[in-house]
């Protein structure tokens, strides 16, 4: 992502839909594409998905070209219903990733990878949108 470039998103409730704007930081104007989820995928999304999540607190390291990881706790994260993921659009507790990038290193280096886009809760906000029971 060009780093003049910021991702926007509102809830329109009578369009049942939630909407990301791109706006350049340059300009400040906002891109005229019109990108959105809708109500019922969003939906339909956190019911299946996002009943219970793991939550892994991990640690890498990188040799003999391979990644190593420790992991130090785990938490399992329930109690998302489709409200409350919309209370937290309008609230400001999740923000949205567009995880794209370029392998750095091995035989894909130079290669794109696509690792989905999505919301994301703040880490600091988990106990204000799941239930939190450390494992």
């Amino acid at each position: 992502m060009d780093r003049a470039r910021l991702e926007l998103f509102y809830v329109g409730e009578t369009n049942q839909k939630v909407f990301i704007k791109i706006k350049d930081l340059r300009t400040g104007e906002l891109d005229a594409l019109e990108i959105y989820y809708t109500f019922e995928d969003l939906r339909k999304i956190i019911e299946k998905k996002c009943k219970c999540i793991a939550y892994i607190k991990a640690q890498s390291k990188k040799g003999d070209m391979k990644e190593f990881f420790k992991f130090n706790n785990a938490a399992l994260l329930s109690g998302l219903t489709f409200e409350k993921f919309i209370d937290c659009v309008k609230n400001g507790l999740t923000v949205y990733d567009i995880r794209l990038g370029v392998y750095r290193s091995g035989r894909n280096k130079g290669k794109p990878h696509d690792h989905g886009s999505g919301f994301r809760v703040l880490k600091n906000n988990l106990n204000k949108v799941f239930h939190v029971e450390n494992i």
